[in-house]
């Protein structure tokens, strides 16, 4: 058993799993209780390597085998975490009950604590978030009281992960940092991985893109490290996350990619739910609108089947953006009132301000302008709250359009030079190129920086913002009247628009030079 016990805790997982079916194979050596724990140890092997129906397989056999021994805890705990992997909370949630059940019969404190906690984030994932941090919190003051650093440091980090989605970023990011010291201290490499993810995630929504690159690399490297094949997708399109922020978009596109056959290869269909997400992002930056329309939804509809009620409102806020942009209204406004009826009873900030901001976009369409400005100006309060840079220059930005289209100048200076600060803080070349270019429509506007801007940020945006971004300069220097150098832009378009948009652009810009045209007759 040394042997095995020596491979199970190093980076040999399928050494181990051989190693464990071998001795299994010979009944006469094992029984009982030891049998339980050798089918237990091959069964947490099977989990790191995300091989899920063998792990079911071992763990069905291993339940009756365990019933009424001293292992019967920790076969609930192993099946808990199963049903987590598979995005099953609540058969998670009867599994950990009956661990902590077991537990607290024994008298086990230990045991106690880490079912707490393990109960907490199946809570978590069906939206219970006061119960969740009930959990955890207890989870937290029994492992202070036995001197548990392992156990404190995981539930410390998923209370964390819980500030996190109420957007309470500062005390999520203490808590998260608590977790990774102590995990260092108690020399787990996993529990460092999945702070250092998690500390990834905080300074990514805080607009620091290359901090949170940073942190996603050291995670994918431990998953690694330790053979995590859920640790390495959900690294990997953390990783794509970042790459997609700086502009790097297909090796943004490849990480998805990786993420999405790992999670398939596992098993796990949440994994699969945020890669499709993900891709959705790709597309639209590369101006592919109904295959982003299609990850979106294909996002929305695994969630909901899996239960992630989180995930599905945040699928849904991006695809019902989308939705305005093509013109399709009512499905937009179902697609965004669903993603809001969704994540507000979880207190999910980030999610919620998206959709707030999508309903802008279309009262905005609708010619609604008064509840588009509250729309936005209640995103933007959701933004402050977490202090989400990219987001509020975004939504600086939809402020800025509304004021330039009524002529309140001052105020969409205001917005613009907001927009260029956040985005500058976090590190969004779209976002910068766009405040620069829209600034030129106000009086007086000097263009070279638009021009400059234009100049600098080729190749390092996506097709969609490539588009929208010469698109503006064009309506800014249509607008002053100069018409020529309006023509102009045109013709850099479509001698420059990028390969994967060029034939929508031919069909728009020729629309606009037919306005032109018809505008120069006029004159």
């Amino acid at each position: 058993m040394c042997a095995l016990d020596e491979l199970a805790g190093g980076h040999l997982n399928e050494a181990a799993i051989e190693l464990a079916s071998v001795a299994l194979a010979a009944p006469d050596l094992l029984h009982g209780v030891e049998r339980c724990r050798v089918l237990l140890r091959k069964a947490d092997r099977l989990h790191l390597v995300g091989r899920r129906a063998e792990e079911r397989a071992v763990l069905e056999e291993v339940l009756p085998l365990a019933l009424g021994t001293e292992v019967e805890g920790l076969v609930h705990r192993a099946w808990g975490e199963l049903c987590i992997a598979l995005s099953e909370p609540q058969q998670a949630v009867d599994h950990f009950r009956a661990a902590c059940g077991f537990a607290q019969t024994r008298g086990d404190e230990h045991a106690e604590a880490v079912a707490l906690g393990r109960l907490g984030t199946a809570y978590s994932a069906l939206g219970r978030s006061i119960e969740s941090s009930e959990h955890h919190k207890r989870s937290i003051a029994i492992a202070r009281r036995i001197g548990s650093r392992h156990v404190e440091a995981t539930a410390t980090g998923n209370l964390g992960l819980a500030s996190m989605v109420r957007g309470d970023y500062e005390r999520a990011r203490r808590r998260i940092e608590r977790h990774l010291r102590l995990g260092r201290e108690v020399g787990s490499l996993h529990s460092e991985g999945v702070a250092t993810g998690n500390l990834g995630l905080i300074l990514s929504d805080l607009g620091r893109t290359e901090e949170a690159r940073t942190c996603f690399q050291r995670k994918l490297t431990i998953a690694g490290e330790i053979g995590d094949r859920m640790g390495q997708a959900v690294a990997t399109a953390n990783l794509g996350m970042t790459l997609h922020t700086l502009g790097h978009f297909e090796e943004a596109r490849a990480s998805y990619a990786r993420c999405q056959a790992i999670s398939r290869e596992i098993g796990t269909r949440e994994g699969e739910a945020n890669a499709a997400g993900n891709l959705g992002m790709i597309e639209y930056s590369l101006g592919r609108y109904q295959r982003a329309a299609e990850s979106y939804g294909r996002a929305a509809s695994i969630s909901q089947d899996i239960g992630d009620a989180l995930a599905e409102g945040d699928a849904l806020s991006n695809l019902g953006t989308l939705q305005v942009s093509l013109g399709q209204w009512e499905e937009a406004r179902e697609s965004l009132e669903r993603s809001l009826a969704l994540v507000r009873p979880l207190g999910a900030v980030r999610p919620e301000g998206y959709a707030l901001h999508g309903m802008a976009l279309l009262a905005e369409e609708q010619g609604d302008l008064a509840a588009a400005d509250r729309l936005l100006a209640q995103a933007v309060g959701r933004w402050q709250r977490m202090d989400a840079r990219e987001a509020l220059a975004e939504t600086r930005l939809a402020m800025a359009r509304l004021a330039l289209g009524r002529e309140q100048w001052k105020a969409a200076r205001d917005h613009l030079d907001q927009a260029l600060a956040h985005g500058e803080e976090a590190q969004v070349p779209g976002t910068i190129l766009l405040a620069l270019v829209l600034a030129t429509r106000l009086p007086r506007a000097e263009v070279g920086p638009a021009y400059a801007a234009l100049a600098e940020y080729e190749g390092r945006v996506g097709a969609a913002e490539w588009m929208e971004a010469h698109l503006t300069m064009y309506g800014a220097r249509q607008e002053s009247e100069h018409l020529e150098e309006a023509c102009r832009v045109l013709d850099f378009i479509l001698q420059h628009a990028p390969a994967e948009c060029r034939a929508a652009m031919r069909e728009r810009v020729g629309l606009h030079r037919a306005i032109l045209e018809a505008s120069a007759a006029r004159a």
